[in-house]
């Protein structure tokens, strides 16, 4: 049996009740030479009932006890036969150009070994808001880039080989994916192809929502990829800063949303003094003035 061009890997927890519109969107693929790999990450609702229930052979499915979303993608990676690897969350889609642009734009580039980066919109309350292209002006800069920007795992496609050497790493969450492209860039390409292709869908749930405290773990993650020996001479210090402060903010509002308003002030402060140039700071100081002022 011929392989396919595109494996995609969706890992999955619990998401029986919106995973159909996820999958709908790979149906819907104007390019139909891929397999979904979908890995279910131990749900305890009917997400297998649900994904059984589609007859397309090119839909598989893989249970694993819960061992959250890295090891699944890679597990999910394992089992795959395609040439080329994308991603989806269980609660994002693709719009129907998705596989055809990442096809048109590696075979623009002679089939190369990379990771292409498509753009997107965001999906909040059934409707889709625009978001500014992404912009690569420098590829010498693909870490500034990884960094600056929300890359959500949708919206990647990489050559399989690669996986030989690199993997998502279990031990880190939400900040998973940027360590992975940010180690992939260090070796291979980053090719941006400016097509809208990936709908981010923004709900409560998501695990970058502020109640997940989702910025401290990003925090962990960041200074543990600082510390590679291939990233150091890739990483801008102004980036680094800005990084570093922006996770010390997400804390803050955090602790804000919590009325823990001590630790909340300690995190913004953290914040303003991790980026001293940071147009940010203002507004920073005006939330320890106002939150102070209404106790």
């Amino acid at each position: 049996m011929e392989k396919p061009f595109f494996s995609i890997i969706l890992p999955t927890y619990n998401r029986a009740h919106i995973i159909k519109d996820t999958i709908g969107s790979v149906l819907n693929q104007t390019f139909t030479d891929w397999e979904l790999i979908i890995v279910d990450d131990g749900s305890k609702d009917n997400t297998r009932e649900v994904i059984e229930s589609y007859s397309d052979l090119r839909i598989r499915y893989q249970y694993q006890k819960n061992q959250e979303r890295s090891i699944a993608r890679n597990n999910g990676v394992n089992a795959s036969n395609g040439k080329y690897i994308c991603f989806l969350d269980s609660d994002d889609r693709f719009l129907p150009n998705h596989l055809a642009c990442f096809y048109q734009r590696i075979k623009e580039n002679n089939f190369a070994k990379a990771l292409f980066v498509s753009d997107f919109k965001i999906l909040r309350e059934g409707k889709e808001e625009e978001v500014e292209p992404s912009k690569l002006d420098d590829k010498k800069n693909t870490l500034s880039f990884i960094l600056l920007n929300s890359i959500m795992p949708a919206r990647v496609c990489i050559e399989r080989s690669i996986f030989d050497e690199f993997n998502f790493n279990p031990d880190y969450i939400v900040v998973e994916d940027t360590i992975l492209w940010a180690e992939i860039s260090s070796k291979y390409p980053l090719i941006l192809t400016h097509d809208v292709s990936v709908l981010y869908h923004v709900h409560d749930d998501n695990s970058v929502n502020v109640k997940y405290n989702a910025f401290k773990v990003r925090l962990d993650g960041l200074r543990y990829l600082f510390q590679k020996p291939t990233i150091k001479p890739m990483l801008n210090p102004e980036v680094k800063k800005n990084a570093i402060s922006t996770c010390y903010y997400g804390i803050a509002r955090y602790y804000h949303a919590r009325k823990e308003y001590g630790k909340m002030t300690t995190n913004l402060l953290k914040s303003i003094f991790s980026d001293l140039s940071s147009p940010q700071n203002k507004a920073k100081l005006f939330l320890i003035w106002s939150s102070i002022r209404g106790k």
